[in-house]
């Protein structure tokens, strides 16, 4: 059920209080009066998760914040250093489930690595599997080949259903 429909749905109730804010993907419900709100849509995409990456020296950021089985996720990898710094790909994808980031797997280890120059980027392309589960996720990147230096986290982001499907 996408935000919207969530919204809707919540509203007919009147039942309580009913929010929705866009730029975070975000309904909220209480047990107020009667009453519904909404933010104004995002002029600009707000991307969650990114404070709390354990790797400053990159950044990771999804090219949306939604996805549907099939479709392709561009990530575009940045180094935040001074100096060039070296990448290997190692990539794993966690999921957000019972209020805890777990349940990593891995999606793709390459045993080469590259050097990216200061303020530079690379990008990462994966394509969600057509049985993938939906929720919420997050890439997990060990820039280093044998995990020694912490990972990067991208921006949370979501695996929603198309219209129609259960």
């Amino acid at each position: 059920m996408t935000e919207e429909e969530l919204f809707e749905f919540a509203g007919s109730l009147k039942a309580g209080g009913v929010g929705i804010y866009p730029r975070f993907n975000f309904v909220h419900v209480d047990v107020g009066p009667s009453r519904t709100w909404r933010e104004a849509p995002a002029s600009e995409r707000v991307l969650i998760g990114t404070e709390n990456n354990p790797n400053p020296a990159w950044s990771a950021v999804t090219d949306r914040n939604e996805y549907r089985r099939g479709e392709g996720v561009s990530v575009k990898i940045t180094s935040n250093d001074y100096r060039s710094q070296r990448f290997a790909t190692n990539v794993w994808i966690e999921r957000y489930r019972k209020g805890k980031w777990g349940g990593e797997e891995k999606i793709e280890k390459k045993p080469l690595s590259l050097t990216v120059g200061p303020g530079e980027s690379t990008a990462y392309g994966w394509t969600v599997p057509e049985d993938f589960p939906h929720g919420k996720y997050r890439f997990v990147i060990f820039a280093s080949k044998n995990f020694s230096v912490p990972p990067v986290y991208s921006n949370e982001f979501y695996v929603k259903r198309s219209k129609g499907e259960r």
